[in-house]
């Protein structure tokens, strides 16, 4: 079940009198032919909204069964799809396996401009089982070629939902990650016994009695392979800041997702896409990703971009001991992993305020203090300043100004306000919707500046 699919590709042979050599001669330049298109189009991450598991739903009285639909939107044209999916979860500090099986009796793509249905299979059939205590980092449905799709090609910004069903034993739990919230999507939970029966069908989930909708489905990854070079295919690596902790997940106000990794996949008027993996959950730090995630480390070659955001937790609350230093040499680790898996570009962000409240409001900078650790020439500044010459010395490729959006114009170690509560904070620590709304732009213009691709990469 876990594997990388081929690219299926298909050429019309004209009929004609040849020598053997002449054949031999056909037949090994197409053979090398395809190698080439499949060198220079490799695996990718190619729609938004994927994410990796960090919960877990956990079966409850007849509750068994399970639909998912979720929007994708593509960063590209392609030239097939793939659909990952993964039955481990990310929790506070380490990858864990989840200690029950997963079926996915169907899973199908809808596509969104015509209600076309295409049937994923897994090795040939329906069902896709992933055990218990799964050591396996994804399980890949099998290529979906693009030749199959009536009318046009699928292009950038074509809407694709993933559709699966299936069910968990009694006691059982399958792990959640990708949002459920926006318009037209769901993850449903329900009896098994009220399976309505529908598989391969366009539009909105019916309505189940007694189905409870979650607001996060099946962590799943939207994969492919883009027609041409030059199309970003993104990760996110990072806490709960890159995660979106404070944006609004219930309903999610963008196609793309929350937070603002996930809202720079999409400009303001929701087009002109970024394929995006969050890899990201709350509580995570360089150390603990360096240490226990050999599974996001499998899914680094599905990018040409990371986008790395860790030391807040790194340096803490109370940042009085911390060691910007040992941070900073964590993190070039990681870099040192995401180039090693062949990504090209490594995006880092500044580090923004973390200050308490008097009134618990951050209504005003007269109400905030910096944290330990977060003041004037503090451990903040000093990792931002090793990121700047990080920056200079070509160990990243990108350092975007994720502090001066978010900071008070006369004290960049205080939040920005503007007279109301919890305006682009609501704890000192995380953005909220506005603060998310504020530094989603210029990621996503440092984002777009990136050339990818240049040279051919290698399939994977």
């Amino acid at each position: 079940m876990f594997f990388h699919p081929l690219p299926r590709l298909y050429a019309p042979v004209l009929r004609r009198r040849m020598t053997r050599a002449g054949v031999a001669g056909l037949l090994l330049s197409v053979f090398l032919s395809l190698d080439a298109v499949a060198a220079d189009h490799p695996l990718r991450v190619v729609g938004t909204g994927g994410r990796i598991g960090v919960g877990a739903y956990k079966q409850a009285g007849p509750v068994s069964a399970y639909w998912q639909r979720t929007p994708h939107m593509l960063g590209g044209p392609v030239s097939e799809i793939t659909i990952g999916f993964m039955n481990w979860l990310h929790t506070t500090s380490m990858e864990a396996p989840n200690p029950s099986p997963v079926t996915i009796e169907y899973a199908w793509l809808e596509r969104g401009s015509t209600g076309q249905i295409v049937p994923l299979t897994f090795t040939g059939g329906r069902q896709l089982v992933m055990p218990a205590n799964d050591v396996a980092p994804y399980h890949l449905s099998d290529p979906v070629p693009s030749s199959v799709w009536q009318g046009t090609p699928p292009s950038r910004d074509e809407i694709f939902w993933v559709h699966a069903k299936g069910s968990i034993p009694s006691g059982g739990s399958l792990p959640v990650g990708t949002p459920a919230s926006y318009s037209g999507s769901r993850f449903l939970v329900y009896d098994g016994t009220k399976e309505p029966g529908a598989k391969d069908v366009a539009g909105p989930l019916p309505a189940i009695p007694g189905a409870n909708a979650r607001p996060a489905g099946l962590p799943l990854l939207f994969l492919g392979r883009y027609t041409e070079p030059g199309h970003l295919s993104v990760i996110g690596l990072g806490d709960s800041i890159l995660f979106g902790m404070g944006d609004s997940e219930n309903p999610v106000s963008v196609i793309s997702g929350f937070g603002f990794f996930n809202r720079a996949a999409v400009d303001e008027k929701g087009a002109n896409a970024i394929a995006m993996l969050n890899l990201t959950r709350s509580g995570e730090t360089a150390a603990t990703w360096v240490a226990r995630h050999d599974r996001q480390a499998q899914l680094l070659p599905f990018a040409n971009v990371v986008v790395e955001e860790f030391g807040t937790n790194d340096i803490g609350s109370n940042g009085s001991k911390a060691n910007p230093q040992g941070v900073y040499e964590r993190l070039q680790s990681i870099w040192n992993t995401a180039r090693e898996a062949g990504v090209q570009k490594i995006v880092r962000t500044r580090l923004m305020p973390r200050t308490s409240s008097t009134d618990r409001q951050w209504a005003s900078a007269a109400d905030q203090t910096p944290n330990p650790g977060w003041g004037p020439g503090e451990a903040r500044d000093q990792l931002n300043d090793l990121l700047s010459k990080a920056l200079a010395e070509g160990k990243i490729d990108t350092l975007v100004d994720t502090l001066t959006p978010v900071a008070d114009p006369e004290n960049s170690h205080l939040w920005i306000t503007n007279g109301t509560k919890a305006y682009a904070t609501g704890d000192g620590t995380h953005p909220r919707p506005a603060g998310y709304a504020l530094l989603a732009p210029p990621l996503r213009e440092a984002l777009l500046k990136i050339k990818v691709d240049d040279a051919s990469a290698a399939s994977r």
